[in-house]
């Protein structure tokens, strides 16, 4: 396939009637500047495809190098900026997001570290700071609700909410539960700890956040959608000023405020002050099972 100039577009092989072989797309800069590469097995993506950007000094760069076997992401798959290096390193099996799962500074330094399941965090997740100084951890459990349920304030005080949320039988009553205990314990070591940590400077981040409700209206119509909520974290962790940016139905306005009310974070600090942050943004989705 070309180019209206005539420069090759694609490059496709076929066995059988089904795309086999080397695959090759190329931006229109010319031949030398490949936007794909991969293989096909017999009409499905099959082993080591690489994307590519363009242009930098007349040439195209490596964005992603990505595992598939049977059209499915399988194995390790691994993104770069401009200049080469590794922006994350995440692991898949069977399409979905398992095993390691790693975030990278600019200068090679680990910034987020979990491992995930079917697409879901469990066990220990950690942040670092461009110096490799550990910033935050969470704990989840395996098979609970993904939302984060740890303390950063005080490194000897470790506590999580998987039990709660894993004993509890009312899977939509049970989020608000733990949650409302995972907030009176947090502020609680706020407030013994006095919001200090071991940095005098820090972006902010979730402390917990929780799951929303599925609207009873929007369960009897079968409707499905999401809300993007917009808010102000403030000096002392806590959401205010909640409005919302878009909903695809206002059936899920309400509940989504109401969950996005709830966050805690550990708030922005600048030379050991905690600050306010506007114009936060939250998207809740709401999917049937």
């Amino acid at each position: 396939r070309l180019y209206q100039h005539g420069g090759v577009a694609q490059r496709v092989n076929f066995k059988n009637d089904l795309t086999h072989g080397l695959y090759e797309t190329f931006w229109d800069k010319g031949e030398d500047k490949p936007k794909d590469i991969g293989f096909f097995n017999e009409g499905k993506k099959d082993g080591v495809w690489e994307n590519y950007s363009c242009c930098k000094e007349g040439q195209s760069w490596l964005i992603g190098r990505t595992v598939y076997k049977n059209a499915k992401r399988n194995g390790l798959d691994e993104a770069f900026d401009a200049d080469g290096d590794v922006v994350s390193k995440i692991n898949y099996q069977n399409g979905l997001q398992s095993g390691l799962f790693e975030l990278f500074h600019k200068n090679g330094k680990i910034k987020e570290r979990k491992q995930r399941h079917n697409d879901r965090t469990v066990g220990l997740s950690q942040r670092f700071d461009e110096k490799g100084f550990l910033v935050s951890e969470a704990h989840f459990g395996e098979g609970s609700q993904e939302f984060i349920l740890a303390d950063y304030f005080s490194k000897e005080k470790k506590y999580t909410y998987s039990r709660c949320i894993e004993q509890t039988s009312n899977k939509w009553t049970n989020i608000d539960n733990c949650s409302e205990l995972a907030i009176d314990r947090v502020e609680h070591i706020a407030a013994q700890q006095g919001l200090e940590t071991n940095s005098q400077q820090q972006e902010y981040f979730a402390i917990l956040k929780s799951v929303p409700d599925y609207p009873k209206e929007a369960l009897r119509k079968t409707i499905e959608g999401h809300c993007v909520v917009e808010y102000e974290v403030s000096a002392d962790g806590k959401t205010k000023n909640l409005l919302i940016d878009q909903c695809t139905d206002e059936i899920f306005a309400d509940e989504s405020l109401k969950t996005v009310s709830r966050f805690l974070y550990s708030p922005r600090i600048v030379d050991g002050l905690n600050l306010s942050v506007a114009s936060v943004k939250h998207k809740l989705t709401f999917v049937l099972e």
